[in-house]
């Protein structure tokens, strides 16, 4: 029996995903753009379509494969658990201009160890591969020259705001944007608001804030109509506000 105390965004979250519909698991449905993404996680676009594309490189137009597996037939869609993977990856560009060899070397050789249509969100990464992930990042990238990167503090950070279910599977994403690296303000849950971030706790839709400010509501007014706390309104708004900028 749930809690009657917890919070609606979680229950739902928890709930199996082959209860709302058997056999399908909506973490792996085509459901984001791009753009979307790339808004979401706070990472340039141009970047997200080389980690999810791949593409040529060079005089001699090497090709690069893709960094995640997309969902079959999805055309330019990604998924929730692709969303996930892009998060994980996002750790190398937010502190450090990681190259993307170093990067694509090391999920090759998680790959290989790991094998998984995710293997970045699998508990054996969480548990030990990150080491060997971030262990080959600086390897590839010649430490002796560049000096220790201090990646895993960071990728820690990254991974502990992924919340996941019993089979260790995500369920929930805490994005981390420019001035919002600690709070849990915003999350994204794929059943809830069809996947779009929402003011974590209430399934409020951070657009529907957003319109609403917009549209001349003040924050103190919003935080009485949705009877939210104005510190998560105001989250809500400047999330928002900043990858609405960034755009």
């Amino acid at each position: 029996m749930f809690n009657p105390l917890q919070r609606v965004d979680e229950i739902v979250a928890r709930i199996p995903f082959s209860v709302m519909r058997p056999g399908v698991d909506h973490r792996d449905l085509p459901v984001y753009s791009l753009a979307e993404a790339a808004s979401f996680l706070d990472i340039p676009t141009s970047t997200l379509r080389w980690w999810v594309f791949g593409g040529t490189t060079g005089i001699s137009h090497h090709w690069n494969a893709p960094l995640i597996e997309r969902p079959a037939g999805s055309d330019d869609l990604i998924s929730f658990n692709n969303l996930a993977e892009l998060h994980i990856l996002s750790v190398t560009t937010k502190r450090h201009n990681v190259k993307l060899k170093a990067i694509r070397h090391a999920v090759e050789h998680i790959k290989n160890e790991f094998p998984s249509p995710h293997p970045l969100l699998s508990e054996a990464f969480y548990t030990n591969g990150q080491d060997l992930f971030l262990k080959t990042i600086e390897q590839t990238i010649n430490v002796s020259r560049h000096g220790q990167l201090a990646l895993k503090p960071i990728l820690d950070l990254y991974l502990e705001r992924i919340i996941r279910d019993e089979q260790f599977m995500p369920i929930k994403i805490y994005p981390i944007t420019r001035g919002q690296k600690t709070e849990r303000v915003v999350s994204i849950v794929p059943t809830v608001s069809s996947g779009r971030p929402i003011i974590d706790g209430y399934g409020v839709p951070v657009s529907s804030i957003w319109g609403r400010y917009r549209a001349g509501d003040s924050p103190d007014f919003l935080a009485n109509d949705y009877e939210i706390p104005l510190d998560r309104i105001k989250g809500a708004i400047s999330y928002v506000e900043y990858y609405a900028a960034a755009a």
